[in-house]
């Protein structure tokens, strides 16, 4: 079933709330509708436009298939406060630029653009210094111009969810993840039914990514008062562990409803260029990874056996990575720096990087596991279109 926004407005609004729908295996996810005009979106807002609660913070490059889905689930929101929209262009070679720019001309006083005249990125520049000082609302919602919102109420509920927890810096909520290039659609990033206020060791610890970009919503101050290098150095490789272990460090404000869309593998993504990077480089990033991570030691709010568990990870992260190439070098690489400073990994990747004929060993038995799970997923899904 549909959940239904309460005022069912112009554009369908109603359907633009999937939240908690059971989505068949594969079926894909509804787009947001055509965005009102601004005089309509301003006569919802109770307040002066000009002093907005929210600022809304849109990091994209070359994404001319996906950014008008991200501002038209942006310009959706069913509030009665002002928000803004604040997009980083970072030198797109596509599209992009142009719509950004047909969006900011119909939505003059809502839409602003950072439009980079060169690529930042690539320059080791993070895209969000560029956008730390632009923002006027009381709060930040974060989303790349390749994900979504599907809900119109998403900014109106943490809002309130942030209200009843002043304590806290960050929100989040789970989201569907469509992988563009097998079309799958799953929801990722569940941690229960019910709204929590959730522990920062299980962020900081977390294996992976611990919750979805796209659900990002904190406070400007906390977003603001983040440490100088994680806006200005050059060798961070990612930011969103960061923010949901400092920004999250007096708890993180879980909702359980999916209020957005993470689309996985897209040209250009994070998951995309490290295929493209060598062996050297992906090692060079685990290095500074755990460098920047030793620096969250200095948040007694983070434990600090959270903290050694996610260097743990870290180094099984890009063993993995090893693994998904087919590199025994790098394997070894990995191997060798956690014995270096005394890191204990699991006595099958011990055994794995012996010598190569270990390793392809251990691959192949990754991969028969792997396919087993495959098969048993195809299966369910058989078995539930049954």
């Amino acid at each position: 079933m549909v959940a239904k926004t309460h005022g069912n407005r112009a554009g369908g609004m109603g359907e633009f709330d999937l939240m908690k729908k059971t989505l068949r295996p594969g079926e894909p996810v509804s787009r947001p509708p055509k965005p009102r005009s601004e005089e309509e979106i301003f006569s919802q807002w109770k307040s002066d436009p000009n002093n907005p609660l929210v600022t809304i913070l849109c990091i994209t490059y070359d994404h001319e298939p996906y950014i008008e889905d991200a501002l038209n689930s942006f310009l959706a929101q069913d509030t009665d406060f002002p928000f803004e929209i604040w997009v980083h262009d970072d030198a797109s070679t596509d599209g992009t630029r142009e719509i950004i720019e047909r969006y900011q001309a119909a939505y003059p006083r809502i839409v602003k653009a950072v439009l980079q005249k060169e690529n930042k990125y690539s320059q080791g520049y993070q895209p969000l210094r560029f956008l730390r000082d632009v923002c006027r609302g009381k709060y930040c919602a974060l989303c790349e111009g390749d994900d979504y919102w599907v809900s119109a109420q998403k900014l109106t509920r943490q809002v309130a969810a942030m209200e009843r927890n002043p304590a806290s810096g960050l929100s989040i909520h789970p989201a569907y993840q469509i992988n563009v290039t097998s079309n799958r659609t799953i929801s990722m990033f569940d941690k229960g039914n019910a709204e929590a206020v959730l522990d920062v060791a299980e962020a900081v610890a977390s294996a992976n990514q611990y919750s979805p970009t796209a659900s990002y919503f904190f406070r400007t101050k906390e977003f603001q008062s983040m440490p100088r290098w994680f806006f200005e150095a050059r060798d961070l490789p990612l930011g969103d562990y960061f923010i949901e272990s400092i920004m999250g460090r007096n708890g993180l404000v879980y909702l359980p409803d999916l209020y957005s869309v993470y689309r996985r593998n897209t040209p250009g993504s994070f998951t995309e260029r490290t295929s493209r990077t060598t062996d050297e480089k992906l090692v060079a990033r685990m290095q500074a990874v755990l460098s920047y991570t030793d620096k969250l030691k200095e948040y007694p709010e983070i434990p600090r056996f959270a903290i050694q568990h996610r260097r743990s990870n870290v180094f099984l992260d890009y063993q993995n990575m090893a693994i998904t190439r087919n590199s025994f070098e790098m394997f070894q690489m990995v191997q060798e720096i956690s014995k270096n400073i005394g890191e204990t990994l699991p006595h099958s990747r011990e055994l794995a990087g012996t010598n190569k004929i270990t390793f392809v060993i251990f691959v192949k038995m990754r991969r028969v596991i792997l396919l087993i799970k495959n098969l048993a997923y195809r299966y369910r899904i058989v078995h539930f279109e049954k």
